[in-house]
């Protein structure tokens, strides 16, 4: 007895997938084009949002960092931190602006690695806004570095006259000092993250392309179901 291949009703071959695109795509090409448009139009009235980075080297007090990546967060986001920033940028300090510009800046980073990323209108004005608050580290972070040298004289100075002298193989770790410095400047490759025309323009068009895909498909079914009925 031979084997015979078995058919169902409800199998849907591939020319049957490819006629409603082949019987509607000016529809579906027309529909796709006027959301891009659409887009295209709504896009000149967006900002476009440009981001810079900078990466810091956070400084360390025998081998401790002066500060955790966590608490140069809280301590950058806070309102006075806020405050000079704003001022350095000629920014009026009012509320608005002060959220604005917490939402702007963010903090990350791994061990003794900090990056700050700083949105911008501009490339030129998101660098500047990552200059200041990497200077404004640096500078805290040169008052650490200063406390933490005189600590490490004053203690030289008390034991000195008291301890046998240290080969300079022993201990060393504990006694070195590295400042913070700045690993990568502040600098931004130019591309908007956000505001995009181009990009708006193609993420519609595909959307229009699928959503026109899907009803043409929907009309096909509904056509095809009030024949057999």
């Amino acid at each position: 007895m031979e084997n015979t291949p078995m058919y169902y009703e409800d199998e849907i071959s591939l020319d049957e997938l490819i006629a409603p695109l082949k019987k509607r795509w000016k529809t579906i090409l027309l529909f796709s084009t006027i959301v891009a448009v659409i887009a295209a139009v709504y896009s000149l009235f967006l900002p476009r949002i440009y981001e810079a980075k900078s990466y810091i080297k956070i400084g360390t007090d025998g081998g401790r960092a002066f500060e955790s990546i966590g608490q140069i967060k809280t301590i950058m986001s806070s309102h006075p931190s806020l405050v000079a920033i704003a001022k350095e940028l000629n920014i009026k300090p009012t509320r608005k602006n002060i959220r604005d510009l917490k939402r702007k800046i963010k903090y990350a980073g791994k061990a003794e690695l900090l990056e700050i990323t700083v949105e911008g209108l501009s490339p030129e004005s998101a660098i500047k806004t990552a200059e200041i608050i990497s200077n404004m580290i640096l500078k805290r972070h040169e008052k650490f570095y200063g406390s933490a040298q005189k600590n490490i004289l004053n203690a030289l100075e008390i034991i000195k006259d008291y301890v046998r002298p240290i080969p300079i193989s022993t201990g060393t770790s504990e006694f070195k000092i590295i400042p913070t410095e700045i690993e990568i400047k502040p600098h931004s490759d130019g591309i908007p993250v956000k505001g995009n025309r181009i990009q708006i323009v193609i993420i519609s068009f595909i959307i229009g392309a699928v959503l026109s895909t899907l009803y043409s498909y929907w009309l096909e079914r509904k056509k095809g179901y009030k024949q057999n009925v």
